[in-house]
């Protein structure tokens, strides 16, 4: 008794709500951070005419490691914060979750084995592997993203009750979509402000020919949201929520200000928070719940009937205050030092 006293009201909601961002948060860094990755292995057959591996190292290789920390925690809140969440997830989801972690860990593969020259006959066919292992992620986080939102066949005592052929979906799709071209994009930005000659000329090109298709999908995303899903009833509620919108919506513009501008830097940092801002205007839309059932809307997982125990909320809240800004801290440090250009 003396417990739920402790742990009631405003604690309580404070504890559920921290962590609900800090899940959005993961979510957001690990998009953002393994983005601009995702994106340089899907240009690489585009844009490499020689030495791809060394272009693949040089400007990615000490930075790709760390991104992959993000989506392991983004994977162990859910798992110990909203337990009934990630039970879900992965029941709806197996299958995808499994192609994620082959995809990446084939391209960890990369980064260990040695290439060798780029006119051996099987450098050719390891260039299309990472290809194919960078859009595969990319687009089936899209597609689990905006399912999430779209909404989840849940029953009751959260049991899952749909198939992946609900998962196929217009909405779930254009999701899949709008992370390969944001991703694209990114990429493309990344290798704008990180190489010289020929390829910077190409990236920039590219960027600039990639910008249109990015806002279209975008707006589209946004307008198939309000008929798709229930994200807007939040922000109609609480009309100072559109700041989120018209946050993205200014990023997205200023990436094309300062591509015009040659500030291949700023482009850049404008592209990740397109990124930031797409993922918190869904989740703020979204906010109480974690889930949304398609089922009957009583079968809703929220942070309030998903979450662990309070006093376990407090133990790995206090774990992520000392552990996250750490892992920030040293992402932050790897941009700073490795931010400038590289030579192929």
């Amino acid at each position: 008794m003396l417990e739920d006293n402790i742990y009631s009201g405003g604690i309580l909601l404070f504890l559920e709500t921290t962590c609900f961002f800090l899940w959005v948060l993961c979510w957001a860094m690990y998009i953002t951070m393994d983005g601009f990755d995702l994106g340089c292995g899907m240009l690489l057959p585009f844009l490499g005419k020689k030495d791809q591996e060394k272009l693949i190292l040089k400007t990615t290789g000490p930075l790709w490691a760390g991104n992959e920390i993000w989506l392991l925690v983004m994977g162990v809140i859910p798992y110990f914060v909203f337990p009934l969440v990630y039970r879900v997830l992965v029941s709806a989801f197996e299958v995808i979750i499994l192609l994620i972690l082959i995809f990446l860990f084939i391209r960890g593969l990369i980064f260990i084995i040695p290439w060798g020259s780029t006119h051996q006959p099987g450098s050719k066919i390891r260039i299309i592997i990472y290809f194919v292992c960078s859009v595969g992620p990319c687009f089936l986080f899209g597609l689990v993203f905006a399912n999430i939102f779209r909404g989840l066949a849940i029953g009751q005592s959260g049991i899952y009750h749909g198939s992946y052929q609900k998962l196929v979906n217009i909405y779930g799709l254009w999701g899949g979509l709008l992370f390969l071209i944001l991703c694209l994009e990114h990429g493309a930005l990344w290798w704008a402000m990180k190489t010289e000659g020929w390829l910077k000329t190409r990236a920039v090109e590219i960027a600039n020919m990639l910008w249109p298709p990015v806002l279209v999908v975008i707006i589209v995303f946004l307008i198939g949201s309000r008929f798709s899903t229930f994200l807007y009833d939040n922000y109609l509620v609480h009309p100072c929520l559109f700041i989120l919108l018209a946050l993205t919506i200014l990023s997205v513009s200023g990436i094309k200000l300062f591509l015009s501008s040659s500030s291949y830097k700023r482009a850049w940092l404008s592209s990740c928070c397109t990124l930031v801002g797409i993922i918190f205007f869904c989740f703020g839309g979204h906010y109480p719940n974690l889930l949304h059932s398609s089922i009957h809307y009583g079968y809703n997982l929220t942070v309030h009937n998903a979450a662990s125990e309070p006093r376990f909320l407090q133990i790995l809240l206090m774990i992520a205050i000392l552990f996250l800004p750490l892992m920030t801290g040293y992402q932050l440090w790897a941009l700073k030092v490795f931010i400038g250009p590289k030579s192929h």
